[in-house]
């Protein structure tokens, strides 16, 4: 008998101390990306995250990769033909083999 109560005791201890904590378990953060912290629009139209863990961002000034540091920026290159068309982008996709 008295080892149920220590061990109903203990559950209950650890539930008591799970919801005293003042910090959610599953704390979500959010930081806004702005054109302060190198976006080049604060106009997003699109976001994605690809099977690598790059954050594709399309905006009215073109597309960049975000890593979790820091942005880079794709323009248009005339005679590239896997580059960036125009500057507008509206959406992503992603191929079966991870290419964008």
């Amino acid at each position: 008998m008295t080892l149920k109560i220590k061990h109903i005791s203990w559950w209950i201890f650890l539930l008591l101390c799970i919801l005293a904590n003042p910090n959610p378990l599953f704390a979500i953060s959010f930081d806004n990306l702005t054109t302060e912290n190198g976006l080049t629009d604060n106009y997003v139209n699109c976001v994605q995250q690809d099977t690598k863990g790059w954050i594709w961002i399309g905006t009215g000034m073109g597309i960049q990769r975000f890593d979790g540091i820091q942005f880079k920026h794709y323009s248009i290159q005339v005679n590239d033909t896997t580059s960036v068309k125009n500057f507008l982008v509206r959406n992503f996709f992603e191929s079966s083999t991870g290419d964008f």
